[in-house]
């Protein structure tokens, strides 16, 4: 282009920005060690929990809540690392064909951001935008399909063949995911982030187990199946029983 740029000129710019790239790199740092001491907390107290786990045979009612609350967890983890791991890996692929920097680890990252639902798919993709879109020998066919891609891989993996594969033991509605998403987020990070849909789901299942419709109504509601009259039924049965009782005594 004409444009003469010497190696001191540069190292000169580098300079300058150096606090800034310091700044960015202890922040950075800082961050990671954060997300690292959670986990491990959480690590922790899982492990804690399951040393003090002693189960009772006696209540056959919450044995099998919790058979069924473990056996969802199980599953759910188990495909959920499968089909974390073949998005990673077409992504991957799909950088390494059109010879993207760093596809490796773009790949590796969409294997992580997969467990973080809804959210982790959008920024899964558009990661590794900044070296496609500054990278001088792609044209805007190459960043097209780079995008295009991973997004169908995503949209089918996680609209089509996880709902399947997963059956209704994580049927929640979408905004219950996303607030879940934000509440367990806030309480721990990105361990939250990973965790919220199995811990919503776990909820989900012990409400259903509760012979009373208001909690049932709740969990219905955590599907986005909901029921008015099952609500107020709940709420003016007791009443009904009150009012019962004082007419038999009376």
């Amino acid at each position: 282009l004409g444009i003469d740029i010497s190696k001191k000129e540069v190292a000169e710019k580098l300079l300058n920005y150096t606090p800034f790239l310091s700044e960015m790199l202890l922040k950075s740092l800082s961050v990671c060690l954060e997300e690292m001491s959670n986990g491990f907390l959480m690590l922790l107290f899982t492990v804690y929990l399951l040393i003090g786990y002693k189960p009772r045979s006696s209540n056959k009612g919450v044995s099998g809540v919790r058979a069924e609350i473990e056996l969802q967890v199980k599953r759910y983890i188990g495909f959920k690392v499968l089909l974390s791991g073949v998005t990673g890996m077409f992504v991957g692929v799909v950088l390494i064909v059109f010879k993207v920097d760093l596809a490796l680890v773009f790949g590796l990252l969409a294997f992580l951001l997969n467990f973080v639902p809804t959210v982790g798919a959008v920024v899964s993709t558009l990661l590794p935008m900044p070296v496609v879109v500054f990278d001088p020998t792609k044209t805007f066919a190459d960043i097209f399909l780079i995008v295009l891609l991973p997004t169908i891989a995503h949209t089918v993996i996680g609209n089509i063949i996880e709902p399947r594969v997963l059956g209704d033991a994580m049927d929640l509605h979408p905004i219950v995911v996303l607030l879940s998403l934000m509440l367990w987020g806030s309480l721990w990070g990105v361990v939250g982030m990973i965790l919220s849909v199995p811990i919503t789901a776990v909820l989900k299942i012990c409400l259903h187990s509760l012979n009373h419709p208001l909690p049932r109504f709740i969990a219905n509601s955590l599907e986005g199946k909901l029921d008015l009259g099952e609500a107020v039924g709940s709420t003016s049965s007791p009443a009904k029983g009150v009012s019962g009782m004082v007419d038999g005594d009376l």
